[in-house]
C-alpha cells in the first residue's frame, strides 16, 4: 500500500505517513502535485476524470494530478504523474512551479475528509490528445479547451461539471495573463 507523508496544515512535515486511505478517513493534510498543461495556442488541457474515482466522478479537471508518494520531492512527484496519467515524459527544468494551494473535500459516501495541500505547476508544451497515453482507471478522456472558455465556465457560471477549485483557477489565470 502506498504511504504518503502527513503535513500540518501550513505545510510543514508532520514526521510521520500514512496510507492515503488512513489520511482521507482521518482529514490528516498531505501534499498533491496539479499540473497545468498550456499549448502555445493558448489552449488549457484538460482531463474528465473516471466514473469510478472517490472524488468529483466524472468532472472536468486539471490537466494531471496526484498525491506524493512519502519521502517523494514535489517536482519528482509531478513528473512521475504525467508519465502515469498521459504518458508523457517531461524533465523538472520544464515544470514551472506556481504557488501551492490547500484543497478541502468531503465525501459523506466514502467517509472521505480530503485535505490536500498542492503545489501546482505549469507546462508549456505543444501536445494533441493523440500523443497521449492516457491512464483509464484514472481518466477517461482529455481535450484542450481555449483559455477564456475555461475562465467563463469555472468562474463565471460555475459549470457543475468541472472540480471545483475555484481559488486555483482563478489564481491560474491572474499568472497567466501576467505571462
Amino acid at each position: 500500500m502506498e504511504k504518503i507523508d502527513v503535513l500540518t496544515k501550513d505545510g510543514s512535515d508532520a514526521g510521520y505517513n500514512v496510507t492515503r486511505e488512513e489520511a482521507h478517513l482521518k482529514g490528516l493534510w498531505h501534499r498533491t502535485v496539479h499540473i497545468w498543461i498550456i499549448n502555445s495556442k493558448g489552449m488549457i488541457l484538460i482531463q474528465k476524470r473516471a466514473p469510478t474515482k472517490e472524488t468529483h466522478p466524472g468532472k472536468w479537471d486539471v490537466s494531471c494530478a496526484g498525491h506524493l508518494s512519502a519521502g517523494d520531492k514535489s517536482v519528482n512527484g509531478a513528473i512521475r504523474e504525467l508519465k502515469e496519467e498521459l504518458g508523457i515524459s517531461v524533465q523538472d527544468s520544464e515544470l514551472n512551479y506556481l504557488l501551492t494551494i490547500p484543497h478541502t473535500t468531503t465525501v459523506e459516501q466514502f467517509n472521505i475528509i480530503d485535505n490536500e495541500l498542492s503545489d501546482v505547476y505549469l507546462l508549456k508544451k505543444d501536445l494533441t490528445p493523440k500523443d497521449l497515453l492516457i491512464q483509464t482507471q484514472e481518466l477517461t478522456e482529455v481535450k484542450f479547451i481555449d483559455l477564456e472558455e475555461l475562465k467563463e465556465r469555472v468562474l463565471v457560471i460555475h459549470d457543475p461539471n468541472f472540480v471545483p477549485h475555484d481559488d486555483e483557477y482563478a489564481r491560474l489565470f491572474e499568472i497567466l495573463e501576467r505571462e
